[in-house]
């Protein structure tokens, strides 16, 4: 992060003692390092799913092993879905991604609902983190993994990496009703929309602020890790 970016975080209001509550984190899910970004800012350790096809990746998958994540395995998401919400009962952060594969292959999926699930079985507020690297930034690679399959992936390099820390939804509020599966959709487009506002809102910004964006020096990381 210190080597390749400048993280300028904004929202934390939107975190301050939030330390004792359930909560699980949604990202955007812009590129592949967002949860590198968050693990980077955060100055406590950040629970998340990782699939399994990760951990076949040359080294990632040897630090991947040595982190603690839980291993997303095919058949298994109710053992490991339960593992989070255990994960989260004890007050413990939670990360999860809006949308699955879309920075690695481009693909336009519907959001996913599986963290919203996670956070309702939780009684969890969501916190949605909006993340995003310069536009052109981003540096599309592929690598071989153990398992011989090749598995594309994002990278960047002397970029700004914004990331905005947005209001809860809490569980008091989206949960008033039990919840059905349109239910689970609808707060994920809702999620989904919030995003899109924060996009339009950064890239307003950036707009307006060209001069000092462009004197910026793209490199450092953040200045200091926040607790969330």
């Amino acid at each position: 992060m210190r080597k390749n970016c400048k993280v300028l975080y904004y929202g934390s209001e939107n975190i301050v003692d939030n330390k004792n509550e359930r909560r699980i984190y949604i990202s955007n899910h812009p590129t592949s390092f967002d949860l590198f970004v968050l693990m980077h800012l955060s100055e406590s350790i950040i629970n998340a799913f990782i699939n399994e096809d990760a951990y076949s990746i040359p080294l990632l998958g040897l630090l991947l092993n040595g982190a603690g994540f839980l291993k997303y395995v095919r058949g298994k998401g109710r053992e490991t879905m339960e593992q989070a919400i255990t994960y989260i009962e004890e007050k413990k952060p939670f990360f999860h991604s809006l949308r699955s594969g879309v920075a690695r292959t481009r693909a336009s999926t519907k959001p996913r609902t599986g963290g919203i699930r996670i956070a309702y079985e939780a009684k969890a507020n969501i916190y949605p983190i909006f993340a995003m690297i310069e536009k052109g930034k981003e540096i599309s690679r592929k690598i071989r993994g153990l398992d011989l399959k090749i598995h594309p992936y994002i990278n960047f390099n002397q970029t700004i990496y914004f990331v905005k820390f947005c209001k809860a939804l809490r569980y008091k509020e989206y949960a008033k009703n039990p919840l059905k599966h349109k239910d689970f959709q609808r707060l994920a487009n809702k999620i989904q929309e919030i995003f899109k506002q924060e996009q339009q809102g950064i890239m307003k910004m950036i707009n307006e602020n060209k001069d000092c964006f462009s004197r910026l020096e793209r490199i450092g990381g953040s200045e200091k890790r926040i607790v969330f």
